[in-house]
């Protein structure tokens, strides 16, 4: 007979003197009657079946990393690419990194985007396309913006392909007859704030908290695209962020079912920038907070999920573009690749997530699979907030839901 072992990723919490357990690798919230999973033999088969008990012999790190090197040496169901289609801006952004120059992407290189995008999606069978329009302001550059999704979809119908277009947008420019041109699956529309904060943090020469309002106002029930408000929390923010979250789910009640919440750390890039970051605990601590507020506005939280990869700029399986066609690390930062956005070259070019050590012990890592490099060169936690509350998650969670 084997010997059992507890799996690394299980997680026991109590809610009112209630044993549960969460398992971060296959998503599993069971309520237990004991805390030591060993002592309850009859259930021994459904709990190795569902990943709460594993092999004694068996090295859970090392599975999981020889799991995800399989699914991103393997993974052409989706191909997945983030277009800056110009480095303007209409806004001045406190916290943003990104040089602004008048570079936009022309019809050229729109052109040759597509000839290079249709080969891929030939050569390797892939059931999805998914095309991020970015920036800058990337509705600034709208003519190439709508060339471009035209003749993706065209492209996609062609090959019976999934066409997932996608905007990441300040939501100043969102107008009725651009946005109803392209329906876009989701669009993401930052906002920082209430009125003053927002219009303090995301400066820019108007009121652009109000316009913004206004646009979504004119387009929610003309489109049928999910809208993600992303708010970065940081200390000018973060006592607020509540109110907005309120503010924002009563004004679209309506339309609860398309809107979702991401948050995030405002970064600090430089010295000089004109806003407080907050700590990594002190953001995570924001974090719970706000997901609180979610479900007492009516959006239930969701349980944690796994990832199949980790980062897929790093791994390779997302590719994010200059509007010169330059390939660039990933959002998060404008560093060139040192090789080009060439058909041979992305598919040659993936590569093992560089894990770091404190991973291997990391009961979160199948939440995260290794957070964000880009964070840790900087300085900043690579790490998600469940790792310091996915306690106090779980058990609002179970309380509110279950």
């Amino acid at each position: 007979m084997i010997k059992l072992k507890e799996s690394i990723y299980n997680h026991h919490f109590k809610v009112d003197n209630r044993e549960f357990v969460f398992n971060c690798k296959e998503n599993g919230l069971i309520e237990v009657d004991n805390s030591n999973l060993l002592d309850m033999p009859k259930y021994y088969n459904e709990l190795i079946e569902q990943g709460y008990l594993i092999d004694n012999e068996v090295d859970e790190f090392k599975e999981l990393i020889e799991e995800v090197g399989y699914n991103v040496k393997n993974d052409f169901f989706s191909l997945d690419i983030t277009l800056s289609l110009t480095e303007k801006c209409n806004f001045n952004c406190v916290y943003c990194y990104q040089t602004r120059n008048p570079v936009e992407m022309t019809i050229k290189e729109a052109n040759k985007l597509l000839e290079k995008v249709k080969t891929l999606l030939e050569i390797n069978n892939y059931k999805e396309l998914r095309i991020s329009y970015f920036g800058g302001e990337p509705l600034l550059n709208y003519n190439i913006l709508l060339h471009l999704h035209n003749e993706f979809k065209k492209m996609c119908d062609k090959l019976h392909i999934l066409y997932l277009p996608y905007l990441v947008t300040n939501g100043y420019l969102l107008d009725i007859e651009n946005i109803i041109q392209i329906n876009f699956e989701t669009i993401q529309i930052t906002i920082e704030g209430m009125k003053d904060t927002h219009n303090h943090l995301r400066k820019s020469n108007f009121n652009s908290f109000d316009k913004i309002i206004s646009n979504i106002d004119n387009i929610i029930d003309r489109i049928n695209s999910r809208i993600i408000f992303r708010i970065n929390l940081c200390k000018e923010n973060v006592l607020e962020a509540s109110e907005l979250i309120k503010y924002l789910t009563k004004r679209y009640s309506k339309y609860l079912e398309r809107i979702s919440f991401v948050f995030s750390q405002m970064e600090k890039h430089s010295l000089d920038a004109e806003f407080e970051m907050l700590s990594y605990d002190e953001f995570c601590m924001a974090y719970l907070e706000c997901f609180k507020t979610l479900q007492l506005c009516g959006k239930d939280i969701l349980i944690p999920n796994s990832l199949p990869n980790p980062c897929p700029f790093v791994t390779k399986n997302a590719y994010y573009l200059s509007p010169k066609l330059e390939l660039l690390s990933c959002t998060g930062k404008d560093d060139s690749m040192e090789y080009e956005f060439t058909v041979s070259n992305i598919i040659n070019e993936r590569k093992d997530f560089p894990y770091p050590e404190e991973c291997s012990e990391c009961k979160v890592l199948p939440l995260c699979m290794g957070g964000c490099e880009v964070k840790r060169e900087l300085g900043f936690s690579g790490c998600i907030p469940e790792k310091v509350v996915l306690d106090d998650l779980l058990t609002f969670i179970v309380r509110e839901q279950f």
